[in-house]
């Protein structure tokens, strides 16, 4: 009957959440090993072993399903808006570089995801505040997780002083006034999508870098200043690099 039924899937649902921990349970005590014996082998002293010290901080972490398995859960799975797509460690650190990011500067994800970028900007750059946000429960899950563990095993090895935030927040309601550069994956926005970010956009202060993935931000106050090609998670894309006057 239904009521049996509807116990059946209660329990169904609560054994898919229980082995979805335990799985997450096993990521986490394999990454602190790994972790712990990546930073004893060596200082993370050079980009290089800060950029596989958090290949390692990820490994086996998959932002892309989680997404898909939460977008299918709430129903917008075909809702492009909340296609996901991530950076590469080995070629973000070359975006930080063409973008000129120094330890003067407050990095800024809008669609932070699983962390990386806020992580990668705070390890490799040392900036002053690293912080973004993420709207999907799961992969913002995943970013603190890896956040806790970046607190514990990799800011102690390294000289990383940034102070770095992840917030669950949908980024069109929130301030991120005082961010220099502002990094957004925006490949699947739809150009009305990047119309309603306009107007927060426009009233930085000058000098604002914006990092656009692959999709163009067409504005008067912001020209092109550089673009560069960078390997994602999906393909290799341009990035393209605007600085508002």
């Amino acid at each position: 009957n239904a009521e049996h039924m509807g116990q059946v899937d209660l329990r169904l649902n609560m054994s898919f959440v229980s082995l979805r921990c335990l799985r997450a349970e096993k990521l986490c005590v394999d990454t602190r090993k790994l972790l712990h014996e990546y930073v004893a082998d060596g200082g993370l002293d050079r980009e290089i072993r800060k950029m596989e010290a958090l290949a390692v901080l990820y490994d086996g972490v998959d932002g892309e399903q989680s997404s898909y398995d939460e977008r299918k859960r709430k129903g917008i799975k075909n809702d492009l808006q909340y296609t996901y797509g991530e950076c590469v460690f080995s070629s973000f650190g070359q975006i930080l570089q063409a973008a000129e990011v120094t330890e003067d500067d407050v990095f800024c994800d809008l669609g932070s995801g699983t962390g990386k970028a806020v992580l990668a900007a705070a390890l490799v750059c040392n900036v002053r505040k690293s912080y973004g946000y993420e709207l999907l429960d799961d992969i913002y899950q995943l970013s603190i997780d890896r956040l806790n563990l970046f607190e514990e095993y990799l800011r102690p090895h390294s000289n990383c002083k940034t102070q770095i935030l992840l917030e669950k927040a949908d980024f069109l309601q929130t301030d991120w006034s005082d961010a220099t550069v502002l990094y957004i994956a925006g490949t699947c926005f739809s150009k009305e999508f990047l119309e309603s970010l306009r107007f927060k956009l426009e009233s930085m202060p000058f000098g604002t870098r914006l990092i656009m993935v692959s999709k163009p931000f067409n504005s008067p106050l912001y020209p092109l200043w550089k673009t560069i090609t960078a390997e994602m998670s999906w393909t290799e894309t341009d990035i393209l690099i605007y600085k508002k006057i």
